[in-house]
């Protein structure tokens, strides 16, 4: 859905001329036919634009209005924290999986850069834990991130010295 303000993008010319020639007022051209919103491409619903295309406007192009079967989850559940939070030099970053899963888990700055690479690669089911070694870091606050299985976590991590 698009908001109202896309009429303004072509819309609302045919209006405004089919208004003004409904008026009776002259025109600086040719007047446009009137759009009668039963023949617009659109439907305006809460003050939105639906371009969602009817199942006749779907089945004249060979597809289906039926629902897709919802694929089958491929995320897995994780949890983590890292401590101590704020950390002086080190910290630890502690992280439980409920099943086994492709595992990265990242430190960034705050300017998006990666600073560190804690772990990388196919992890078990259960709590695990990495060491974060940031005595040739600023002070400062950082991204921890664990990407598992598909589901993306991030905590801040904050040096101090």
């Amino acid at each position: 859905m698009l908001p109202v303000a896309v009429l303004a993008l072509g819309l609302l010319a045919p209006l405004t001329a089919a208004a003004q020639s409904a008026s009776g007022k002259a025109t600086d051209g040719p007047a446009a036919a009137p759009l009668l919103m039963e023949e617009a491409p659109f439907v305006l619903v809460d003050g939105l634009i639906d371009l969602t295309p009817t199942p006749e406007e779907l089945a004249a192009q060979g597809l289906s209005a039926a629902p897709a079967a919802p694929a089958a989850s491929a995320t897995t559940e994780a949890a983590f924290t890292a401590y101590p939070n704020p950390a002086a030099e080190r910290a630890t970053v502690r992280f439980t999986l409920e099943a086994p899963a492709a595992v990265r888990l990242t430190v960034y700055d705050l300017l998006g850069r990666e600073v560190a690479v804690l772990v990388d690669g196919a992890v078990e089911a259960g709590t695990h834990e990495a060491a974060f070694d940031g005595s040739r870091l600023p002070s400062g606050v950082y991204l921890v991130r664990l990407d598992a299985g598909g589901t993306v976590q991030t905590q801040r991590l904050t040096l101090l010295r």
